[in-house]
């Protein structure tokens, strides 16, 4: 291998050629600006590398003989952003004194510390259609739930929710049936949520309405039940004066077993 520096008014060039080749004049370019070119001469960037091979040649190679963390750090005005791998994860780090922000493990779990946000607002949407809330509940009970695990997960997590292709199959969502966008799960739960809320509220509405029924019969049922004691009671007097009265005429006011009067006063002998 034969290396040579070529001069140039603005910046410098370092060629590569092997034996009984051409040489090539842009392994190395540092233009006039400082921008540095890897097999290209108009370099774009401070730094641009190019390749030109099928596959997936790798652009750039950070290593670390010594222990499993290797990365790179980017640092601005306005602080400091490492990427790195430590054991088998890929983390992103917004340097401020805490630990990572960003982890994706070998399994595909991705981790965050913070919210996960989308965006949502009306702005950004078109084409949009109100839903038939309690068609949705109806899918959502006609869906099978079931646990499994991730074939490519070695610590056999287990998990619990729909497959993907009956997910879209009963709603039409997203753009590749085997995949669950978490905003369209969360808009399906919610829409479910209303539906059993509206259906809540109507039992609710019928089981005041059957409440009030009943209170109006018991009302009705104390007054009738006062009014017939207060019947009773005066039944009950009109017969103790009755009784006060054949008394005092002598009247036999009981009579035995054979129907005969148990005195014999007023009969004839």
């Amino acid at each position: 291998m034969k290396i040579r520096y070529l001069a140039r008014v603005f910046g410098f060039t370092i060629s590569l050629t092997a034996a009984g080749t051409a040489w090539s004049n842009d392994a190395l370019v540092v233009d006039a600006l400082g921008n540095v070119g890897v097999a290209t001469d108009t370099p774009d960037a401070l730094f641009h590398v190019k390749a030109n091979e099928a596959g997936f040649p790798f652009a750039f190679l950070a290593e670390n003989a010594g222990s499993d963390f290797a990365g790179f750090r980017f640092r601005t005005t306005g602080g400091d952003i490492d990427f790195n791998k430590a054991g088998s994860n890929f983390r992103i780090n917004i340097v401020d004194g805490d630990s990572w922000e960003f982890q994706i493990a070998p399994s595909g779990d991705l981790t965050i510390e913070g919210s996960y946000l989308q965006k949502s607002s009306r702005t950004f949407k078109e084409n949009i259609t109100l839903v038939d809330t309690q068609s949705i509940l109806e899918k959502v009970i006609s869906l099978p739930i079931a646990e499994w695990e991730y074939k490519t997960d070695e610590s056999d997590q287990r998990h619990m929710g729909p497959m993907a292709e009956e997910f879209a199959a009963a709603f039409q969502l997203g753009q590749d049936s085997r995949y669950i966008s978490v905003a369209d799960m969360a808009g399906v739960t919610m829409a479910a949520v209303k539906a059993l809320a509206s259906q809540v509220d109507t039992k609710n509405a019928e089981l005041q309405n059957l409440q009030q029924k009943i209170q109006w019969l018991t009302e009705d049922y104390h007054a009738e039940n006062s009014r017939l004691k207060a019947e009773n009671t005066e039944l009950l007097q009109r017969i103790e004066r009755i009784e006060a009265l054949l008394q005092s005429a002598h009247i036999p006011t009981k009579v035995n077993s054979n129907s005969v009067l148990t005195s014999t006063e007023g009969m004839n002998p």
